[in-house]
C-alpha cells in the first residue's frame, strides 16, 4: 500500500524550512528525499535553502530554472532582488549585456558556481531542454553530495527518455553532450583529451566521467583507448583480460601524446 501525504498549500521556502526545523528538533533523519524546487521566472527561493537541504544525508535537489520566462526580465531593476536571492549574490548581472548562446551558457555556469560555492553542492549537473530552434527553454540542475546519487539520476534519465530531448551541458564534450547521442567513441575522445598523461584508479575515472561528461557508462570507452594504445593498465599486478576494468583499484595511465587537443581519435 502506497501512502501519499496530503499537499501543503503555502510558501515553498517557509514550509520546507519548517519541515527541516521539525526534523532537526526531534533529531530525526530528513531523508531520503528529493526536493524539486521550482524557480518560476524571476520569482525565487534562496540559495541558502539548497544548502540547508543538502546538509542532510541522502537528500538531493532538482532546481528548476525557466530560462524562457526569466531572461526577458533580467534587465528590469525591479526584478533583480529575486534573481540575486536565487544566486545568493549579484554575479549573474554580468550576463545582461550578452546575447544568444553565450548568454545562456554564461548564466548556466554562473549558477553552477553558485550552487557549489554557496549552496554546498559537491555534485551539480545541468539537464537542459531546448526548443526546435535549439534555444534553451529551461534547466534542471541536479544537486547532490553523493556520487551514487548523481549516477542513479543519470541512469534514470537514460531509462525514462531516449528521445534525445534532454541535453547535458558539458564543457568537455564538443557536442555539448546530447544525452542519448553521446557514444563510446565520443567519450573515448573526451577522456583522451581531458586526462592525457594522468594516472588514475578506475574508481577515480568513474568519478571523472560522472562529474564531467554526459554519461555514466565508461568501460567500453576505456577499451577503445586501450586497444588504440592510448591507455595502459599499470597495477596492481593482478591477472586481467585486456579491456576489462571491473577492478576499481586498478590503476591506468592515459598515454601522453603530442596529438593536437582538437584532433579526435575515433569517429562517431
Amino acid at each position: 500500500m502506497i501512502v501519499v501525504d496530503d499537499p501543503i498549500h503555502g510558501d515553498c521556502e517557509g514550509i520546507i524550512n519548517r519541515i527541516i526545523d521539525e526534523h532537526e528538533s526531534r533529531r530525526e533523519s530528513l531523508g531520503p528525499a528529493l526536493f524539486f524546487l521550482d524557480q518560476f521566472g524571476y520569482s525565487s527561493f534562496a540559495m541558502s535553502l539548497i544548502g540547508r537541504i543538502l546538509k542532510h544525508e541522502v537528500c538531493e535537489v532538482f532546481s528548476y530554472l525557466n530560462w524562457s520566462l526569466l531572461h526577458p526580465f533580467m534587465a528590469d531593476p525591479t526584478k533583480r532582488a529575486g534573481i540575486t536571492k536565487a544566486f545568493g549574490g549579484e554575479e549573474w548581472l554580468q550576463v545582461i549585456g550578452l546575447h544568444g548562446k553565450e548568454k545562456e551558457d554564461r548564466f548556466r555556469d554562473v549558477y553552477l558556481t553558485a550552487l557549489r560555492q554557496r549552496g554546498g553542492t559537491r555534485y551539480a549537473y545541468p539537464f537542459a531542454m531546448r526548443d526546435h530552434n535549439d534555444r534553451v527553454i529551461y534547466w534542471l540542475f541536479f544537486c547532490s553530495n553523493n556520487l551514487r546519487g548523481l549516477e542513479e539520476m543519470k541512469r534514470a534519465m537514460w531509462t525514462v527518455d531516449r528521445s534525445g530531448g534532454f541535453e547535458f551541458s558539458d564543457k568537455h564534450a564538443q557536442s555539448f553532450g546530447k544525452l542519448f547521442k553521446y557514444e563510446d567513441a565520443e567519450l573515448a575522445n573526451d577522456l583522451a583529451a581531458g586526462l592525457d598523461g594522468r594516472t588514475l584508479t578506475i574508481a577515480e575515472v568513474e568519478e571523472y566521467v560522472l562529474v564531467n561528461t554526459p554519461t555514466c557508462n565508461y568501460k567500453r570507452a576505456l577499451g577503445l583507448l586501450e586497444r588504440a594504445g592510448r591507455l595502459e593498465a599499470i597495477g596492481p599486478a593482478t591477472r586481467r583480460r585486456q579491456r576489462s576494468f571491473n577492478d576499481r583499484n586498478l590503476r591506468v595511465r592515459f598515454v601522453d601524446t603530442v596529438q593536437p587537443k582538437d584532433q579526435t581519435l575515433f569517429d562517431y
